[in-house]
């Protein structure tokens, strides 16, 4: 899920695309939220292509309090262009806008002048780097947000999952047009799951970058961010590291960026390099925001898993608490962001047995992620999961088993019956079963867990990190079900006889 702030930075790119937004001065947040109020049949009338005097009259007549202060401050030419851009908006994206506080506005204005400054500073030394970085900034800079992985959220499983492309992502990329350069070419192909494609854009780019000696910095973080998320996408965690170092060391203080590496390095449970990075977003957020904003919702969120990934529940405790009641703040008590909070502290509550607080805070993040997604999105599936280990944990086995037939049933709509989430559901259905005895049920779930991530492993040339957990699952189910080791490792390899060094159980 592309978390709120996410939505909102992609939504304002594409709004502010081309527009000086410094000459709106204090008016452009007043001024933006009545357009989004607009009906869309008024929206729609203030066609931007009709002649000036034309198009002022009739913005005058839409009876906005800061038509004529926007005017004054920034010309009729970028109040066009502004009201071109939003009416390209969807609806989700116009309502979105409606909601959006002065204070996150301001938070996301500022780093998208930020970035502008940046790609100026970039264009104007560097000339030729236009055509090797691409020529759709707007969307670019869309993929480059949206490829980012900031929130570290709990999930049933105690290893780290693939993350995974959404949707937004990949409709953004396909609007990248073929000449865009090989930089734009590389987020694309990263987006389309094609990372060989990816790393010999990201060769091209390289190769014209080493000629050029200033802003070189600027452009090297983009690359070597870029070069890190082609690797995590493919599901090549290890090879992402080797670009971790090498981004520290040109980045400042640009929290994003270290809250990222830090986010690559907790995935390799390198959580010596990833907690000084964390904690060192946490000050900068904190300084630059203030303590009680989401950004520093997010910061507390990602340590607190560190910690709990280092058995520091105790440290971790106090960090998500205080996470739950900033973004509670800010957003509402059912809002989306508030239901990862509650998901992670109730997984905290249960890994020290806590259970009976932990089941009201695990039923509230469901109830807000089916009204806020419907009954039968990915998230959703998550919830349920994480709700149906609790009841197994409390031997309410017949609870639990609709819950995993739930999700299961929500992942294969979503993803397909391939996919590595998947196989997370069928595995969670497998031990199910198994704890109630059905063994010859849970023994075709269980092989098909084995066979969708050893599909992920020959497609992607890179392991996956669950597979070992499944394979020693499955043999233990078949041991259970008086096979003996011979026979255990016999079915295993005839599985996957083209990797038998995968398969040797004792």
């Amino acid at each position: 899920m592309a978390e709120r702030k996410d939505i909102l930075n992609a939504i304002l790119k594409a709004l502010l695309a081309g527009v000086e937004t410094s000459a709106f001065g204090k008016t452009l947040f007043t001024f933006i939220s009545e357009l989004a109020a607009l009906p869309k049949e008024k929206r729609r009338a203030l066609d931007a292509s009709l002649p000036d005097k034309q198009f002022e009259e009739l913005l005058s007549q839409s009876e906005l309090s800061t038509t004529n202060a926007a005017l004054a401050a920034a010309g009729t030419e970028q109040i066009k262009k502004l009201i071109s851009n939003l009416i390209k908006l969807s609806n989700e994206q116009i309502n979105a806008l409606t909601e959006i506080t002065q204070n996150e506005f301001n938070s996301i204005l500022n780093k998208l002048d930020g970035i502008d400054k940046t790609t100026k500073e970039i264009r104007t030394g560097v000339k030729e780097l236009k055509v090797i970085l691409g020529r759709n900034e707007d969307k670019i800079a869309q993929l480059e947000e949206l490829l980012k992985q900031q929130q570290i959220s709990s999930v049933s499983s105690p290893q780290q999952k693939i993350p995974q492309v959404s949707q937004e992502t990949k409709d953004i990329a396909a609007r990248i047009n073929d000449d865009a350069g090989p930089y734009a070419l590389a987020l694309k192909a990263i987006a389309e799951g094609n990372p060989k494609k990816a790393d010999k854009l990201l060769d091209k780019t390289q190769q014209f970058l080493d000629a050029v000696q200033e802003k070189k910095d600027d452009a090297q973080i983009k690359i070597y961010t870029a070069r890190m998320q082609n690797a995590s996408y493919a599901g090549k965690l290890r090879d992402a590291l080797q670009y971790c170092d090498k981004i520290v060391s040109l980045t400042g203080d640009d929290s994003s960026v270290l809250s990222e590496v830090a986010a690559i390095y907790y995935q390799n449970a390198e959580y010596h390099k990833a907690e000084p990075l964390m904690t060192r977003a946490l000050k900068i957020d904190e300084a630059a925001f203030g303590k009680d904003h989401p950004d520093v919702a997010t910061d507390l969120n990602n340590l607190a898993q560190l910690y709990k990934s280092t058995n520091r529940l105790k440290e971790a405790e106090p960090l998500m608490t205080r996470a739950l009641k900033i973004d509670e703040a800010a957003f509402g008590k059912d809002h989306p962001d508030v239901a990862i909070d509650l998901n992670n502290l109730a997984l905290l509550y249960k890994d020290t047995n806590r259970l009976k607080e932990a089941e009201p805070l695990m039923t509230r993040a469901l109830k807000i992620d089916e009204a806020a997604f419907g009954k039968v999105h990915p998230n959703v599936a998550i919830r349920l999961n994480n709700l149906a280990q609790l009841y197994k944990a409390t031997n309410r086995l017949k609870e639990a088993e609709p819950l995993v037939t739930r999700a299961l049933k929500i992942d294969e709509a979503a993803f397909g019956k391939d996919h590595p989430d998947v196989a997370t559901d069928l595995n969670n259905l497998a031990q199910l079963y198994q704890a109630t005895n059905r063994l010859k049920e849970a023994e075709p779930i269980a092989r098909r867990t084995v066979e969708i991530l050893l599909q992920f492993t020959r497609r992607t040339g890179h392991q996956h990190p669950h597979l070992m957990t499944v394979i020693e699952n499955y043999a233990g189910l078949l041991i259970q079900m008086g096979l003996s080791k011979e026979q255990v490792n016999a079915k295993l390899k005839s599985l996957a006889p083209d990797l038998p060094k995968l398969f040797e159980y004792e």
